[in-house]
């Protein structure tokens, strides 16, 4: 996964809702780790099986 600069970029800075991380490191840590998290809820539905 490459760095998500555009989106380190554009985080809310004076927001009451979500922290600013200033931190690259810290910020691509916890954006992989929502990722997987999204990944996890979504529902799998396997592959029909061929006749």
């Amino acid at each position: 996964m490459k760095f998500p600069l555009w989106h380190y970029l554009r985080q809310p800075v004076f927001s009451a809702q979500q922290s600013t991380i200033f931190s690259p490191i810290k910020f691509q840590r916890q954006r992989q780790v929502r990722h997987l998290e999204q990944c996890w809820t979504v529902t799998y539905r396997p592959e029909e099986q061929l006749p």
